[in-house]
């Protein structure tokens, strides 16, 4: 038996459900329409961006490596978006109790697009001509209380749990140097403790695979990847929870962001 197709009226209802929780910092027990499958948790996504004045300037990838997939039972990666006001600089301090549910840190290769990407090459080592990269830590925090125990449904009505994007500091490599994302050494550091070390190519094997992906899924949506967007494609050092009071840095080669919960 098929699960209904939501109305546009009980997408709204979700969506508007969820912005409630993020205004509230009160997680959602149960949502008042289950999306019965990915595509109607993205058609809730998008209503919920649609809630907000300020402009999508941000794309994310999350379950992009198979540890995460694992992890949040999904088989594939998915897509969210980042509006303007969840878009911070390092370094930044935020209130430990900023967020729906307990954050935790994703360090992640950022990618700053050059170009808008109307047109994406089926050799995703081409795209490593059109951005340039930067160091940057996703703070995951879920609206859903039974996060990570939800589908993938679910992750992608709730922007793929995606809560803000820290830019740090530019990898400051040509083009040349940035196809070999996928061997850059990646690290998350807790008051000056190694706590995971990595490469780029826990990101779906390389970073710029995952722009490909982010790119192919905004041009089939009708809205391509313009110049200027922010990519992050994904973590590479798990999902470590963030530490009250302590000083969080992640390094991407030789590029820092820092970040820290009072």
């Amino acid at each position: 038996m098929s699960i209904p197709t939501l109305t546009e009226a009980q997408v709204a209802v979700v969506a508007a459900q969820l912005a409630a929780a993020s205004a509230d910092r009160s997680a959602v027990e149960q949502l008042a329409h289950e999306p019965g499958d990915v595509a109607e948790g993205y058609r809730i996504q998008n209503a919920g961006h649609r809630l907000h004045g300020d402009e999508l300037i941000g794309w994310k990838a999350g379950c992009t490596s198979e540890a995460a997939q694992q992890m949040l039972r999904v088989d594939a990666p998915l897509v969210g978006r980042y509006r303007s006001a969840h878009v911070v600089q390092s370094p930044v301090a935020f209130a430990a109790d900023a967020f729906v549910t307990p954050p935790h840190l994703e360090v992640e290769v950022g990618l700053r697009v050059l170009h808008d990407l109307t047109d994406v090459s089926e050799d995703p080592l081409d795209l490593a001509e059109f951005v340039e990269a930067f160091a940057a830590i996703e703070v995951v925090a879920g609206r859903l209380a039974a996060f990570p125990l939800i589908g993938a449904a679910q992750l992608a009505a709730d922007n793929v749990v995606g809560a803000r994007m820290v830019v740090g500091q530019s990898l400051d490599r040509d083009a040349a140097s940035l196809r070999h994302l996928d061997t850059t050494p990646v690290q998350l550091s807790i008051d000056g403790d190694v706590v995971v070390a990595a490469t780029g190519a826990e990101a779906l094997g390389h970073p710029l695979r995952v722009l490909q992906l982010v790119a192919r899924r905004a041009l089939a949506i009708g809205e391509p990847v313009r110049s200027d967007d922010l990519v992050i494609t994904g973590t590479c050092t798990g999902l470590v929870p963030a530490r009250p009071g302590a000083n969080h840095v992640g390094r991407v080669g030789g590029a820092e962001v820092r970040i820290r919960f009072d």
